[in-house]
């Protein structure tokens, strides 16, 4: 029998004091037993989160579906259908609180939404135990391993809007998220953390002796030993913006398979919902790494267009070094299913159900599907890197183009102060000359007898002449190298860059 209450975590109440749980005595509420569940203060260290809960959401309001698992006579097999709809507390007792026909093998409470009553009024009725209801923000929580009851609760990433939000996203500052990007544009919805909580209950065999004879000691002993066969429970929590994980689940459970029935297929049931479970968690996490590579993709092509300024590598490498501790959460939770997989597979709960081997060869299908999102992960986190580290390697070409057109035009400068000192050192000789000749060493008169004049004239106009070419040819030659020089280089930058 499950647990209701961890009276064995505290030391016992001698008398209420003001800092005292209203959930402890059961004798005050014989009306309405369910609001003394739990039966032990829950302020403290024992179930934090289940307290604050109670706390936080008073009401009546609920979003329970029942699923009913029953034996179809014409098919020769059972089979699960929805059965009834709680909106409200009261609702819920009242489905709590019927009879379950003979046929009926298991019952499922698919739970959307719940009040804190809605919640006492579950944990009561169907005898679970107060651990389940203690959500803490992890990525797995498992019960302990005995034969009469199975929980446990996981961490998935979900799709949501950008104005919805789960409330396992809302606990932690530190949960990841993420918008990716598609080839029409950003994508409309926004990747965040979400809860799902499974429990299961078997409920304990009934006997009752009647109709059997035979002879002890020569008295002849009349009974019979009937054992009904033994009922299930089951519960799955999900989020209240998780209305699509519900109509999923709903879905796959009206869809009936063919499998080989055991000899006790009525406990086929809850092995055919966790499956289910499984599955959907599975496909949720494919989904997240199609979308995830396609964000990759994008980011590819952005990374290696000839015009990617600055600007551009500043916010692909914001996006992508995001990215980077992205692979190591989501590889902490596909891991965490797998685990929870192996755990369920090992479970007293299930070992002993002659369904358990069908179950066990459709969750090994889905072990393997994890074990390819654990390699599809990390080959997506090497690429990761590999796209940052490109974005780098670019950078670093374009600066080093821009220090070369930089040296470039240096050289140019360069050699444009080269030609002007070369010609400094043609022309301060020849104004030196100039200024010789220019000195009036001689009179300068009408004497006939004085013809050094045109000397001068003549010096002057032949080396003038004789510069002015020199200097021409010069510059033409040097400008030709310089040209030669820079095709070299633009296409050696060119080929490094191919």
């Amino acid at each position: 029998m499950a647990i209701r209450s961890a009276w064995w975590m505290r030391e016992p109440a001698t008398g209420r004091t003001g800092g005292e749980s209203r959930y402890l005595n059961a004798t005050t509420h014989h009306l309405h037993p369910h609001q003394s569940w739990p039966n032990q203060g829950s302020n403290g260290l024992a179930f934090k989160e289940l307290e604050r809960f109670l706390r936080e959401n008073p009401g009546t309001h609920c979003s329970v579906c029942r699923l009913s698992y029953s034996y179809d006579a014409s098919k020769k097999r059972a089979k699960w259908g929805r059965d009834r709809q709680a909106r409200s507390s009261v609702e819920l007792e009242t489905l709590l609180l019927e009879q379950r026909p003979e046929e009926t093998y298991c019952a499922l409470y698919i739970v959307s939404s719940l009040s804190a009553e809605a919640l006492q009024m579950l944990g009561f009725h169907l005898n679970i135990t107060p651990r389940f209801f203690n959500f803490p923000y992890t990525i797995l929580s498992t019960g302990v391993p005995v034969n009469d009851f199975v929980f446990f609760g996981l961490q998935v990433m979900e799709r949501y809007g950008h104005n919805n939000l789960p409330t396992e996203a809302k606990r932690s500052s530190n949960s990841p998220k993420m918008t990716f990007r598609t080839k029409s544009g950003q994508s409309s919805h926004t990747w965040h953390v979400t809860r799902i909580n499974v429990v299961f209950i078997r409920i304990p065999l009934e006997r009752y002796a009647e109709g059997c004879a035979f002879t002890v000691a020569g008295y002849v002993v009349s009974y019979r030993l009937i054992f009904k066969r033994p009922r299930y429970n089951g519960v799955i929590v999900f989020d209240p913006a998780d209305q699509a994980f519900v109509e999923a689940l709903l879905a796959l459970a009206a869809n009936v398979e063919e499998e080989l029935p055991g000899l006790e297929e009525h406990k086929l049931g809850l092995c055919d919902i966790l499956t289910k479970v499984f599955y959907i968690i599975s496909f949720t996490w494919g989904c997240f790494l199609e979308e995830l590579e396609e964000h990759l993709d994008v980011l590819n092509q952005k990374c290696v267009e000839e015009e990617l300024s600055p600007d551009d590598q500043l916010i692909y490498t914001r996006e992508l070094h995001r990215l980077v501790p992205l692979f190591g959460e989501s590889r902490r939770r596909i891991l965490a299913v797998k685990d929870t997989i192996q755990q369920m597979l090992g479970h007293p709960f299930f070992t002993s159900v002659n369904a358990h081997q069908s179950m066990t060869a459709y969750l090994h299908k889905t072990t393997a599907a994890l074990d390819d999102y654990k390699t599809r992960s990390l080959e997506l986190s090497e690429q990761t890197n590999n796209l940052i580290s490109l974005i780098f390697n670019i950078a670093t070409l374009q600066d080093t183009r821009v220090a070369v057109e930089e040296s470039h035009a240096a050289n140019v400068l360069a050699a444009s102060i080269r030609r002007v000192t070369v010609l400094t050192f043609i022309y301060l000789p020849l104004m030196l000359s100039a200024s010789v000749f220019g000195m009036n060493v001689f009179e300068i008169t009408e004497d006939k007898s004085n013809h050094s004049i045109w000397i001068f004239v003549v010096v002057s106009a032949v080396l003038m002449l004789f510069t002015v070419l020199t200097w021409t040819t010069w510059s033409r030659v040097t400008d030709d190298k310089q040209r030669r020089r820079d095709l070299r280089t633009s296409l050696n930058a060119g080929n490094l860059e191919a």
